[in-house]
């Protein structure tokens, strides 16, 4: 087996030896960042508080935070994984009946907030009877434990064991046309990019989908498997995101269709420097407007590639 491994967390686990020090992600809104040694640490801490308050292999734990707590986000990610337990990445945008419906079908048994949503989680706690554990950085409420008194004060690895066909994520349909569908993604086919050694430049790849969403989950490890940071912008405005290619230098992005029109359409797209971008992914929905590689008429990239439309 190469020191890389074979599941998501491995990959962290490797990074986190070799590349320690480097930062492997960056929230772009408060300009905070992670290093791998961070990252790794924090997920074994909350992971092992996880299972110490009884969350075991195969329970679901829904992740319940906003892309602006991105950097929590990517942590309870892997600690849920860490502890063998299955993620159920939750729409922030759902309404309470909604969330007890996915979440009552999911029967989660922990669940991981934040101060801005606790309202809504103890509201669907009522709804939901398999939920034990209300875990939230911030905020206050009955039977609700903070975050940082969950995390164990060791961070050495910790990993339950799972194997390739194991649930690793619950994924809920948006529910456009009838009940939300709960999809099961299996460690086996998480991955878009498999494990690797790979030669690290720190350059930034920026995204901002949705991380409920798959493309939003895809980003999550896939930067470090290039070498790159990920750099996450959890409000899209096109005038923002210009001026955050112009000064930080990404070399890859990705957009969904409608964010990539938006930019098209903005008063600066024409005269904003965005030399440094290599490779535009464009995805999630169709596309409108037919990419056309280093063209300003088309979409601001030397290569674009749109995986689904």
């Amino acid at each position: 087996m190469p020191d890389w491994g074979d599941l998501q967390e491995d990959q962290l686990r490797f990074m986190a030896r070799t590349h320690s020090g480097e930062v492997a992600y960056r929230d772009l809104g408060s300009g905070r960042s992670l290093t791998f040694e961070e990252w790794e640490t924090g997920s074994n801490r909350l992971a092992r508080g996880l299972v110490a308050r009884g969350i075991a292999r195969g329970d679901r734990v829904s992740i319940y935070l906003p892309g602006t707590e991105v950097l929590a986000w990517i942590v309870a990610y892997a600690a849920v994984h860490n502890a063998g337990a299955v993620a159920v990445p939750t729409n922030t945008r759902l309404s309470s009946p909604e969330l007890v419906t996915i979440l009552g079908h999911a029967g989660i048994s922990g669940l991981l907030t934040c101060e801005e949503l606790l309202p809504t989680a103890l509201d669907v706690r009522a709804g939901v009877p398999s939920l034990d554990v209300v875990v939230s950085a911030g905020g206050r409420g009955p039977g609700v434990e903070a975050w940082d008194d969950v995390l164990d004060p060791d961070g050495s690895e910790l990993h339950v064991p799972t194997d390739l066909p194991d649930l690793a994520d619950i994924m809920y349909t948006s529910g456009t046309t009838g009940l939300p569908k709960g999809v099961a993604v299996r460690h086996s086919n998480v991955a878009m990019v498999p494990n690797n050694e790979p030669r690290w430049s720190g350059d930034l790849w920026l995204h901002g989908a949705p991380l409920f969403t798959f493309a939003g989950i895809a980003f999550i490890y896939n930067p470090m498997k290039m070498g790159m940071t990920g750099a996450y912008l959890a409000r899209f405005d096109a005038g923002r995101w210009l001026e955050i290619v112009e000064r930080e230098r990404p070399t890859m992005a990705f957009l969904v269709p409608a964010m990539a029109e938006l930019l098209v359409a903005h008063p600066r797209f024409d005269e904003a420097d965005l030399g440094s971008l290599v490779m535009l992914s464009i995805g999630s929905a169709p596309c409108l407007r037919r990419p056309s590689a280093g063209s300003r008429s088309g979409y601001p990239a030397r290569r674009c590639r749109t995986p689904t439309g």
